[in-house]
């Protein structure tokens, strides 16, 4: 027999088979998602309590691709998405109500018939997706343009154009994507994989500002391409090139600094913990509390060799620290539990750089090597290893 449960009890279980896996740190994989609908479905069936909580968790995220190819039902795939907007535009049961989170995946494709069926599936299912939060546009196909609709609840966009940083879009790409974001000035985090070059005065003078907008992912160039307001508290920089290994290159485009940034990590090439990165993050992020990403290399020995007088200025505010070892370093620093004396010896010398810092996380590149963690307690330092 099963046990009578509460009604907030039913919806806790629910919510937690949804919020399972990668729902924590960024978006499902369509597998993920998947498998979380079967299981919501199966309680769903259990009785009517149960139909009742877990119901408006099902509906709540979607992952939904627009594929194309020999080995895809298109027509299978479409009728069920058709399905879905159908079922969004019923005022009773409110299923629209429910979704908080859309991801979407378009996929190239070569018929012009397609293309606008693909625009006019996603046109309708964004007219009904009044109460999204979260929405993340994969785009695969340069000529699937975004629709310029407005999602009144949007707070978080993650969006992705094929072709990297170096590929142009087109006019009428950039005006879609302009367009977009012009009508959505409440965003609170929005994460961009888009071209850095070629953007139109047209287009950027539709961008708008996002007052609102605390965290930024994307290449740091594109902060100054949008305009991005100076009231962000966390960065999450994609530096793809070995060309932007120097962080100073990218920030000194910017024409003002971030000074309520306490959270900086990095994405792709990392760069290096020298003197004029530090110096650069001084200027431009001067209130960091915690990095994630920078790249230790013989240069980083060397500068902790010197004289470390006068640097504790520059950024007095960090306290967690997370370093890897750097892939141009001809041998490992990370053997085993050992620590190499010249890396142990500059890992003990942080606290000239960082004075308030409390950890440190060092990453070796040897395959196997653990973790070394160094906590700061009262001017004593303890080194722990962990695995990776």
């Amino acid at each position: 027999m099963i046990p009578h449960l509460p009604p907030e009890i039913c919806g806790e279980i629910a919510r937690c088979v949804r919020e399972s896996g990668s729902e924590t740190t960024g978006w499902k994989t369509r597998r993920a998602w998947s498998s979380e609908n079967q299981s919501l479905v199966a309680l769903s069936l259990t009785s009517k309590l149960w139909r009742i909580e877990a119901t408006p968790v099902l509906w709540s995220y979607m992952v939904l691709e627009f594929l194309s190819g020999e080995s895809t039902d298109i027509e299978a795939m479409d009728s069920h998405i058709a399905q879905i907007v159908s079922l969004l535009a019923i005022p009773s049961p409110r299923y629209a109500f429910y979704l908080k989170r859309l991801s979407l995946l378009v996929c190239s494709t070569d018929s012009e018939r397609r293309k606008k069926h693909v625009i006019s599936l996603i046109q309708q299912l964004l007219s009904h997706s009044t109460q999204v939060r979260y929405f993340q546009y994969l785009n695969f196909d340069s000529d699937t343009l975004l629709p310029s609709l407005q999602l009144p609840a949007l707070r978080v966009l993650d969006l992705k154009f094929d072709g990297g940083f170096s590929i142009a879009l087109s006019a009428e790409e950039q005006l879609s994507v302009a367009s977009f974001l012009a009508l959505h000035p409440r965003l609170e985090d929005i994460s961009f994989m888009l071209p850095v070059v070629g953007w139109t005065l047209q287009a950027r003078s539709k961008f708008g500002s996002f007052p609102n907008l605390k965290a930024f992912h994307g290449n740091p160039i594109l902060l100054r391409v949008f305009e991005i307001s100076p009231e962000i508290t966390s960065l999450k920089l994609r530096m793809p090139l070995p060309s932007y290994a120097e962080l100073r290159r990218p920030f000194l485009s910017l024409e003002s600094s971030f000074p309520k940034v306490t959270s900086l990590s990095f994405n792709g090439t990392r760069p290096g913990l020298t003197r004029d990165n530090i110096d650069a993050l001084s200027r431009y992020l001067p209130a960091l509390v915690d990095i994630d990403g920078f790249d230790v290399a013989d240069d980083f020995i060397d500068l902790m060799k010197t004289n470390l007088e006068g640097m504790a200025w520059r950024l007095p505010d960090v306290q967690n620290l997370v370093i890897y070892e750097s892939e141009d370093m001809g041998s490992s620093h990370a053997m085993g539990d050992a620590l190499n004396p010249e890396i142990k010896e500059s890992l003990f010398r942080l606290h000239y750089l960082f004075p308030s810092i409390k950890s440190a996380k060092f990453v070796g590149k040897a395959k196997g090597a653990p973790d070394v963690l160094l906590q700061w307690l009262d001017s004593e330092i303890s080194v722990l290893a962990q695995q990776s």
